[in-house]
């Protein structure tokens, strides 16, 4: 039997998450917006999925089981060709969305269409140490927040290559078109580990529109997954997997450029992704000499002279940039200047940086210098009919006799 069109299809991939999966559904369920549909893959999962998805006795779940493991970018693949929905997201299934999140979405799009809209993320430790756990919970949630960076629509692949914008798959709404479009080079390969990095790239490639909404409506329980653990907590098996799906996801996307012929147009962005996964490796291994020796299977003394090559002929590019920004400081009043950019401020007092973060996104920099300060205290304009002077806000014309 065909099903009706929903506005939102949520893919939930399911392996052996069966423990958290109640949280995850409850909070889709409950949604102040209730057209939807849940599609449920159970990717030959270990756990009790199948019942605690009858459980609800709800039309708009979609339950589909997968006899056999092939990872959670293949299984939100196959949840991918099966959705119906006007746009589609994706949510793991030890998170929640913010019961409003569909309505925000909606609201958002429902007079502008955007190929993409994303909302900002909070992030939940389970670190028993609370400085710890604040700490972490914020930086987590800084990285995955719309309010960190100034987005460029016309290079938005560019944007994701470069991590302005999270290349992780959590709280992204994709319409429909663009997923339909892009799924078909998703590879079908066992990935679990970058994976979102994979989707979201060749997803973004086919992307034209986006739009940030600011609110936290996505809720990331970021140390479940054994991805974001150290050595500590990691056997060198599954440190191996991540080294090696990581790898194979950079190659995937690469080799999906040259089908598009675009290969050499992203070559150093995608040399500066790879190399970024890299240091995100090197660190996991606390330097331990045997995770370093894993690491360098995947990540060869090539790959880092490959990386530096590119990087040192991309630097000659940027030298003339580079001199046109050190001369624009200069030219800024040394002990005084406020300098709004985006979603930062930058105060700068008698050789002092202070930067603080904005509410509000100033596309266009605003400068207020020492000079700027007394242009609105006192100034003189002259003109063949009048003078005029401006003092302490107070405009006073004198007109030119004869």
């Amino acid at each position: 039997m065909c099903r009706i069109n929903y506005f939102f299809s949520i893919i939930v991939p399911v392996y052996n998450m069966e423990r958290y999966l109640k949280r995850c559904i409850n909070s889709i369920i409950n949604q102040t917006f209730s057209e939807f549909e849940i599609i449920i893959v159970d990717d030959c999962s270990n756990g009790n999925c199948k019942e605690i998805v009858n459980s609800y006795n709800d039309d708009r779940i979609i339950y589909i089981r997968l006899e056999q493991n092939k990872g959670t970018l293949s299984a939100r693949k196959i949840g991918s060709i099966e959705a119906k929905g006007y746009y589609i997201t994706y949510i793991d299934p030890d998170d929640e969305l913010k019961l409003n999140a569909l309505e925000k979405v909606f609201n958002t799009i429902k007079d502008n269409d955007y190929d993409v809209i994303q909302f900002s993320v909070k992030s939940v430790s389970s670190n028993p140490n609370k400085k710890e756990r604040i700490r972490e919970e914020k930086k987590v949630s800084w990285y995955l927040s719309t309010k960190r960076s100034n987005i460029d629509n016309n290079y938005l692949l560019n944007e994701v290559l470069n991590e302005k914008i999270s290349h992780n798959l959590c709280a992204k709404f994709f319409k429909s078109s663009i997923v339909k479009k892009a799924v078909i080079y998703l590879p079908d390969s066992h990935i679990i580990f970058s994976e979102d990095m994979l989707q979201c790239l060749i997803f973004f490639y086919f992307v034209k529109t986006y739009k940030a909404i600011y609110d936290e409506l996505y809720i990331y329980y970021f140390d479940i997954s054994y991805s974001n653990k150290t050595t500590d907590y990691l056997t060198e098996e599954k440190f191996n997997k991540m080294c090696m799906d990581s790898r194979n996801s950079l190659d995937e996307f690469y080799t999906f450029l040259i089908k598009m012929n675009d290969n050499i147009l992203y070559k150093y962005d995608y040399l500066k992704l790879a190399y970024n996964q890299y240091k995100f490796l090197l660190y996991k291994t606390n330097n331990d000499n045997e995770y370093i020796h894993i690491l360098n299977k995947y990540f060869d003394k090539n790959f880092l002279e490959e990386y530096n090559k590119y990087k040192y002929h991309y630097n000659y590019y940027l030298k003339t940039e580079e001199k046109l920004k050190v001369i624009n400081n200069k030219l800024l009043p040394y002990f005084f200047s406020i300098i709004l950019d985006g979603f930062y401020t930058n105060i700068r007092i008698f050789g002092i940086n202070i930067n603080i973060k904005n509410n509000k996104n100033y596309t266009t920099p605003v400068v207020i210098s020492f000079s700027n300060i007394l242009r609105i205290l006192f100034s003189i304009q002259f003109s063949n009919k009048n003078t005029k002077i401006n003092l302490l806000g107070f405009n006073f014309v004198i007109e030119k006799r004869g």
